[in-house]
This record gives C-alpha cells, structure tokens and sequence, in this order.
C-alpha cells in the first residue's frame, strides 16, 4: 500500500542509497501507524545517562504531544535498521562508538537523499545520543548545539515507542541484540526518516 504521493522512482532511489549504505531494512510506513506514547519518556529521565545531558535528549527534544502533532505533517515515513558491531560487558549491551556513528551518517545521507530530491519537510531521527561532541554544549550551560547539521533527537527521546513501531512494520524477527549478547555479536538500530 502506498502512502503520500512519493512515486516508485523515489522509493527505488533511496531503498538503493539505503542498501549502498549498509542498511539492513528500510520499510514504507504511514505515520499514523506511529506510537507516541508519554510512558516512554520515563525510560529517558529514569535509566539513561543522557537525560539532560544532551540538547537531542529530553527534557529538550520534542515532548510526546509536539512529536504528535509534527507527525500530524506527514503522511509517509521509511523505518530504518542498520546493525552495527556490539559486545557484551558484564550484564550491559555495549555498541561500538564506530558502529553508532556509521548508523548515523547513513540515516543523515538518506535525509539529505530526499531533500535534494524534492522532499524539503524529510527529516531523520538519531541514536542514542549524538556523536558529534564528547560532551554536549548544554554541559557547560550553553543552550545552542555546536553541530546542529548533524544533531537529531532518537525515537525515544520524542515519545515513540520504538517497539510498537517495529512491531507496526511487522520487523519482530529481523531485530538483532534484542536479548543479552554473548561474546561479539550485532545489535540492530532503528531510526526513522520523515518524507512527504
């Protein structure tokens, strides 16, 4: 099912960026099928480091009802997944910093991808916490990104329900490192890109 007006030449041409990039999926989804759920904004500020640490983080990115009503402008959205190296380390999942920063510059060229195709409202969601700096500018009580080219909040940092999305997509079986690692192992990680 088709969603929008984007023609089958433009899906064709970012699946083929996509798969040239090393993702490993790329699903056409209607924003309506998106969950945006306040529950999840707990897990940032009771379980993440970054929680106003970072300016793509909460309590500065978009809240649950400003991510509802900016989904409310779009009708289409590509669900992204790019497995990246992880390992374990005791009991916690640890993904490689090369891993996180080659997902991201995959999502930000799809972006650009679709912007200099016509879609100026395209716009792609981060990981985790942005690479670009160490320590975010917010640290030293400045309230300006340094990198704000690059700078993207995550899914969760905006309400959405990564898992209820995943499940939408009907990607359940494909994630990897969804259960404790052993050893090497890949962890997928997902970001979605806004089009209309």
């Amino acid at each position: 099912m088709l969603y929008g007006t984007l023609s089958d030449d433009f899906d064709q041409g970012l699946k083929s960026l996509a798969q040239e990039l090393g993702l490993s999926d790329i699903t056409r989804i209607s924003t309506i099928d998106v969950p945006v759920e306040e529950w999840v904004l707990l897990k940032c500020q009771y379980g993440c480091p970054n929680y106003g640490r970072r300016l793509v983080c909460p309590p500065y990115s978009p809240e649950p009802a400003r991510t509802r009503a900016i989904l409310g402008e779009y009708t289409t959205a590509f669900l992204l997944r790019y497995d990246v190296p992880g390992h374990s380390r005791e009991a916690d999942m640890q993904i490689t910093q090369d891993g996180i920063t080659a997902a991201w510059d995959a999502f930000l060229r799809l972006e650009r991808y679709a912007f200099l195709n016509g879609r100026n409202k395209a716009f792609v969601f981060g990981l985790n916490h942005c690479p670009a700096c160490e320590v975010c500018s917010v640290e030293s009580g400045r309230t300006a990104c340094k990198h704000p080219q690059i700078a993207r909040p995550s899914l969760e940092a905006c309400g959405i329900n990564v898992r209820g999305l995943v499940e939408a997509a009907g990607w359940e079986g494909r994630l990897k490192g969804q259960k404790a690692l052993s050893g090497d192992d890949t962890v997928s990680m997902i970001s979605m890109l806004l089009i209309e």
